[in-house]
């Protein structure tokens, strides 16, 4: 199983990930299996969908 190094990320940052930010979980320094990286990437998007449905609810 590979795993994806800091140096391979699109746009690395050094702030440490929070709970409402799950996509920079791939940008920190621990290191993250792909399997991981995508599982992440699929519950960011899932909470951004949530959160502008509740932001723009009437």
């Amino acid at each position: 199983m590979r795993k994806i190094g800091r140096d391979e990320l699109e746009t690395p940052t050094p702030k440490a990930p929070d709970a409402k930010t799950a996509g920079s979980l791939m940008q920190s320094n621990v290191f993250y299996t792909v399997e991981h990286c995508n599982f992440v990437q699929v519950q960011c998007r899932d909470w951004q969908q949530q959160e502008l449905e509740e932001r723009f609810a009437l």
